[in-house]
């Protein structure tokens, strides 16, 4: 009739017959009548062994040669005996599937992942992935050894990106979604809508369009979103129906970047930057910066990673992990593959300048901005590497791109052999990674002022402090290449500047950086001259700011004239900004300042204060009787000449104190020259004498 002595034994439970037929080597077929034998074994199958050998018969794929291949006429047993659907007690399933996963027979493969790889994917008569179809105890055992950490899928092949001190790879996270819901979910375990848009967000499926006039129509697509998956019209989302909505939205895992650092110094200057710009940020500046994605804990991530290895990399140095959203490209990829329009340049560097912006807003120095650490994420431009940041005051050094240092950031060592030893030593033996030496045989030795994190006394030289210049002649940098297509100074692949050009780039005159600029920055592009000459400049109190540079007419489109007028203006304001600071001043002195010797200089200050007030207002009571004479002044700390008086002067004046307002008690310093300008009520211009008036 057709039967094997395995077909009767496996219906009649005789699993002892069944274990001695298959060690025995039977080239019985492991089907019964058309379907698998193990499902006709399955209600009597109580011991996981005789399971593991069943299924180890008939695998859907087998090693040859190191290679892991399919297997051609397999009977389906696989899949059927992790069907949740089959009658066998859970443990004896889990157990059976530990012991193949862990057979010496996969240990002839050459990447144990891609068996593991074959076996979880497998499909079954109906085309459904074994992966998909298991239960949840199944599922995670496969997770524990295809994805690290149980929820990522690393991609193949080597990491995106590798620095002495990271290491960039990407990865499918298969467990973000369920986090994030966990994260944003109610007391009762549910998302409403807001919650269910947050949760997109953070998965990366919200549009990143800034224009507001699609905010409207986006709000009624995800209104509709929600209301198709709250299926009883309760207003909120269990976890289940959630996880439903992943996994036919965008098939359950979501693409990251996973950035291995070795350092804690660094991965915690990542993590505390972006926590610091998040409590000041707003959302339009936030969107500047890439941000972080919810991931494992620490412990879970130490307890995994000592076991991995990336393209024969073992990464069990690399202690920390940040997760982030994947980019499309860096600035420097786009530049060099690309080749953007002016147009398109121009955009991306005010995507630059808003996050630096944004940055020095919040107290912060980037500390490494170049094109390599800005990346092009949903055709927006969005900094990262925040592992150089430094609180402004704070100095500045632990981790550098010399390449991109303005001549302050250089220290030229002394003649002497103790100096050049001891700065030689520090750098190649302790400073920073980027940190270097450079000894040509006929110039003087160079380093770059440099620090090891949490101990910046050990220096031989003077260390800087952070401040926004030292980001800005770096952006000034990146324009200048994004611009003329060269650098300014030739740089190896880290951006560190080559040996034979650091005395250059330590001993930049103003006159040299015109002239290069001009001479590289092709004709017609007079915005672009004008502004990397208030970038790239020597004496860093004299850089623009980033709040100055996005009012600049090259990203304003307003005429270049308009600059000398800003700058005066800006004057302006530092002078209102000089007047409170010194009316501040003053009153906390006069509280303190009360033994005699000091009420005698103070007694002089006012004596003389009263006199000029006092000539001061006997001229504007007397002007009060003639409308056309000015009654209101200025004190400024420059000369004006005869073009500068006009009606740009007004607003300053408007928010500038007026005498009623500061008292009699406002003594002027004394050690700088002030000049005193009368304003006319009447057209708002300060009044200028001419060269035939009378001095006064």
């Amino acid at each position: 009739n057709g039967m094997t002595i395995l077909m009767l034994a496996a219906r009649r439970g005789n699993l002892n017959i069944v274990q001695r037929a298959i060690e025995a080597g039977t080239d019985s077929t492991l089907q019964d009548h058309g379907k698998p034998l193990i499902q006709t074994l399955a209600p009597h199958l109580t011991d996981s062994y005789v399971a593991a050998a069943m299924l180890l018969r008939d695998l859907p794929l087998q090693v040859v040669d190191g290679l892991v291949v399919g297997r051609i006429g397999h009977s389906f047993t696989w899949t059927t005996f992790l069907d949740p659907s089959l009658p066998v007690d859970p443990r004896v399933r889990a157990k059976a599937v530990v012991s193949v996963l862990s057979h010496r027979t996969f240990r002839m493969a050459t990447r144990i992942r891609d068996v593991y790889a074959g076996l979880a994917t497998a499909a079954d008569r109906h085309g459904r992935l074994v992966i998909q179809a298991c239960d949840a105890h199944i599922r995670t055992i496969f997770r524990d050894r295809l994805y690290f950490c149980e929820r990522f899928e690393l991609f193949d092949g080597p990491p995106i990106h590798i620095s002495p001190s990271a290491v960039v790879i990407y990865a499918y996270d298969h467990g973000l979604g369920g986090q994030v819901f966990d994260e944003y979910a109610d007391d009762d375990g549910t998302l409403d809508e807001a919650a269910f848009i947050q949760c997109n967000q953070v998965l990366g499926r919200e549009s990143t369009d800034r224009q507001a006039k699609h905010e409207d129509s986006e709000w009624k697509q995800w209104h509709a979103e929600f209301a198709l998956w709250d299926k009883d019209g309760n207003g909120a989302l269990t976890k289940s129906e959630f996880l439903t909505f992943c996994h036919q939205s965008f098939g359950g895992k979501v693409k990251v970047a996973m950035k291995f650092m070795k350092h804690q110094d660094e991965y915690t200057r990542e993590v505390q930057t972006r926590q610091q710009m998040e409590l000041q940020s707003n959302a339009s500046a936030g969107s500047m910066l890439l941000r972080l994605l919810p991931t494992v804990s620490p412990q879970v991530f130490a307890q995994h990673v000592t076991t991995l290895t990336v393209h024969d990399k073992s990464m069990a140095e690399y202690g920390f992990v940040l997760v982030m959203p994947p980019a499309d490209r860096s600035l420097d990829d786009i530049a060099a593959k690309e080749r953007p329009s002016a147009t398109l340049v121009q955009s991306m560097l005010r995507d630059v300048v808003a996050g630096l912006q944004h940055m020095h807003n919040a107290g912060l120095v980037h500390g490494d901005v170049k094109k390599l650490n800005v990346l092009r994420v949903h055709n927006q431009l969005k900094l990262i590497d925040f592992d150089a940041t430094t609180e402004q005051g704070m100095p500045v050094g632990v981790k550098t791109s010399s390449g991109i240092l303005p001549p302050e950031l250089f220290y030229r060592c002394r003649p002497s052999p103790h100096d050049r030893a001891i700065a030689e030593a520090y750098s190649h033996g302790g400073g920073a990674s980027s940190s270097e030496v450079v000894a040509g045989k006929r110039s003087p030795q160079y380093v770059v002022r440099s620090f090891i994190f949490g101990r910046p006394g050990e220096s031989p030289y003077d260390l800087v402090p952070a401040a926004p210049s030292l980001d800005m002649w770096s952006f000034g940098c990146m324009m200048y290449e994004m611009v003329t297509g060269v650098e300014l100074v030739p740089t190896d692949v880290n951006q560190n500047v080559v040996a034979d050009y650091i005395e250059t780039a330590a001993n930049w005159t103003d006159k040299q950086l015109e002239a290069r600029i001009r001479a590289n920055v092709g004709v017609g592009h007079d915005k672009a001259v004008d502004l990397l000459l208030h970038l790239l400049v020597v004496d860093p109190t004299k850089r623009w700011s980033a709040s100055q540079v996005l009012m600049h007419p090259y990203f304003t489109g307003r005429d270049l004239t308009l600059v000398t007028s800003c700058s005066l203006l800006d004057q302006l304001h530092e002078l209102v900004q000089v007047q409170h600071t010194v009316q501040t001043h003053h009153d906390e002195m006069a509280v303190e300042l009360h033994d005699q010797a000091t009420n005698d200089l103070t007694h002089h200050l006012m004596t003389l204060h009263d006199d000029a007030t006092t000539s001061l207002l006997t001229g504007l009571f007397a002007a009060q009787e003639d409308g056309d004479v000015p009654t209101s002044f200025v004190v400024l700390p420059f000369e004006l000449n005869q073009s500068e008086g006009s009606e740009r002067f007004g607003k300053p004046l408007e928010v500038a104190p007026k005498a009623d307002d500061r008292g009699a008690g406002a003594t002027p310093l004394p050690r700088a020259s002030m000049f005193v300008y009368l304003v006319d009520e009447s057209t708002g211009q300060v009044v200028i004498p001419t060269d035939n008036d009378d001095d006064v």
